[in-house]
């Protein structure tokens, strides 16, 4: 039997911060990527009805580490600029996170600019967004998973797209204006 996706996924988002994760082992640096990827990892065991057997810790450890290991997460900040998650790498580590623990129905379907027409497009099959945002007025570089969008009016009245995000900063939804990301691609992720 194939299963579908939730019309939400509000019942199984996760909110994991980078705060939660930083003073681990050895202290991470722009860890971004990792955290975005634990946060896949936990809303999708969520939905595939997986005990949560593994803290958010845990799978973000891994996550690092496979990372690490495939040289995709730097875990280091030199100058600001060198670090953190490879952006065109990114749907590699996250198909390795996938498979480490053992989520098989979904998987990276693809890696393309983050366009209107590209997000209600992948949102509207119910796949997961992982965000890759470059230069970025509030974020600079910084990776964050997208659970939604959701048309509302700005405080201008205009009508915008503001996509709910766990941004990796705050335990809650963030609603990020799809206007702010110029510079920015979107790894798809959803059922095979």
């Amino acid at each position: 039997m194939r299963r579908t996706v939730p019309q939400t996924w509000q019942r199984f988002e996760h909110y994991c911060t980078t705060g939660e994760f930083e003073r681990l082992d050895r202290q991470y640096r722009r860890h971004c990527g990792p955290t975005a990827a634990a946060n896949l990892i936990l809303t999708l065991s969520a939905w595939e009805g997986k005990p949560a057997s593994l803290s958010a810790q845990q799978v973000f450890r891994t996550c690092a580490k496979i990372g690490q290991r495939r040289m995709i997460y730097m875990n280091l900040d030199l100058f600001g600029c060198l670090g953190g998650t490879s952006d065109l790498l990114a749907g590699v580590f996250l198909d390795a996170c996938l498979k480490a623990f053992g989520i098989e129905d979904f998987c990276v379907l693809r890696r393309r600019r983050a366009t209107e027409k590209n997000i209600r497009s992948a949102l509207g099959r119910g796949s997961l967004l992982y965000l890759e945002l470059r230069r970025h007025p509030k974020y600079g570089n910084h990776h964050l998973l997208c659970y939604g969008a959701q048309l509302r009016r700005d405080a201008q009245g205009r009508n915008m797209l503001f996509l709910r995000c766990a941004d990796g900063w705050v335990k809650k939804p963030c609603d990020l204006p799809l206007s702010d990301l110029p510079h920015a691609s979107v790894v798809e992720i959803g059922l095979k």
